[in-house]
C-alpha cells in the first residue's frame, strides 16, 4: 500500500484538508502533516532561524491516525514529514485542498504549489 503525506498551506482547520484526507485514507497509508495555522502565500519559504515544534493532534477523519501540526510553513511539514515523522519510505506528496485560487503568477508564491 502506497504511503502519502497530506499536507497543505491553510493550515489544520481547512475542511478540504479534511474532504482530501477522507478520500486518501481509503487507498492508502496517511499521514498527514499540516501548519498549525494559515500559511498562504509562503510559497517554498523554510524556518530556518528558530527550532520548529511538532505536534501530535486529533484526527477529524475515522481511519486516520497519523496527524501532526508544526510551526512553520508548508515546506517545513513536507521536511518534518521525511525526516522525523514518517518512519516508512514516503511514495507521495499530496498538497491541498487550497480555500483560495491559485491563479497566474500567484502560483509563484502558493504555499499549495510551493
Amino acid at each position: 500500500m502506497l504511503n502519502i503525506v497530506l499536507t497543505n498551506d491553510d493550515g489544520i482547520n481547512s475542511p478540504g484538508l479534511w474532504e482530501v484526507a477522507k478520500c486518501l485514507s481509503k487507498i492508502c497509508n496517511l499521514t498527514v502533516v499540516v501548519p498549525d495555522r494559515d500559511q498562504s502565500g509562503q510559497g517554498v519559504s523554510l524556518t530556518l532561524l528558530r527550532p520548529l515544534s511538532v505536534e501530535k493532534v486529533q484526527s477529524r477523519v475515522k481511519g486516520v491516525e497519523n496527524v501532526y501540526t508544526v510551526d512553520g510553513t508548508p515546506a517545513d511539514c513536507v521536511i518534518m514529514a521525511a525526516g522525523h515523522i514518517c518512519s516508512e519510505k514516503i511514495d507521495l506528496v499530496v498538497s491541498g485542498i487550497n480555500q483560495g485560487a491559485n491563479l497566474g503568477l500567484d502560483v509563484f508564491h502558493s504555499g499549495t504549489f510551493g
